[in-house]
Parts: C-alpha cells; structure tokens; sequence
C-alpha cells in the first residue's frame, strides 16, 4: 500500500488520494488512502539585510557591535613578496592591522609564477615564504 500525503496551511490535514497500479510498481489493486497529518505551519521570514561594515577609531564594526577575531583573505601578499615589492606587502598587512584584522590568510600557489618558482627554485620559493611569516 501507498500513500501520498499533502501538506496544507492548517495545523491538522487530511488527505485522501486515489493510488491506482499505474501508479506504483507492484501495486496490484486500486484503492483509496487516508493520512492523518499533523503539518507545521510554513513561517516566512522577512528578507535578511546583513548590518553594514564600517571601521570606526580604528576598530571594525557591524551595526553597533565591534567585531573581534577578524581575518583577511590577501590573495597577493605572498605574490608580492616573492615578486620582491616586501615594502608593499608590509604596508598592506600594516593596514590591516590597523583596521583590526587579527588572521591573514593567504595562497601560497596563487599564480603561475609562484608554481614555476616553486618548481624550478624552491629556495627563493620557501625564502619568500618564510618572508611573509616573519613580516
């Protein structure tokens, strides 16, 4: 036996719907199906609008609550320095920090040159990476 149960709006539903063999495989026989539901209602929520990011006195805040624990994504921080600009790379981190941001995280195979150095020198590779660590 089948059953296909409907979902309404009220609290308590019954459904009664006819499941005939072409319906279901190995079914044999057609009958009529009744299901007692106790369905929930659906509850919609308004659109969610995310507060607004701001830094203020040199902290970051959502709203009116100062955020702790930030972290960055600098996709070229670790390109830059192995490119040799060191002096741009620490300003970018500088400005970060002073922004609040606690965590940098950054690719280290980001590019096709990072891959080739990687491959074809990996002592420049891993000197520009220990670099970034210890900036």
């Amino acid at each position: 036996m089948m059953a296909i149960i409907t979902m309404s709006k009220g609290a308590n539903s019954v459904a009664s719907t006819p499941v005939t063999s072409h319906q279901t495989k190995g079914a044999t026989s057609s009958s009529s199906v009744k299901v007692l539901s106790k369905a929930k209602p659906i509850v919609l929520l308004p659109p969610y609008k995310p507060l607004p990011i701001s830094i203020r006195d040199g902290y970051i805040w959502q709203g009116n609550n100062p955020m702790q624990n930030v972290g960055v994504v600098m996709e070229d921080l670790f390109t830059r320095v192995l490119a040799g600009h060191t002096k741009s790379a620490a300003a970018a981190l500088k400005d970060a920090s002073k922004a609040g941001a606690e965590f940098v995280r950054f690719p280290l195979l980001a590019d096709i040159t990072s891959i080739r150095t990687f491959n074809t020198n990996p002592t420049q590779f891993l000197a520009a990476y220990s670099t970034v660590l210890t900036m």
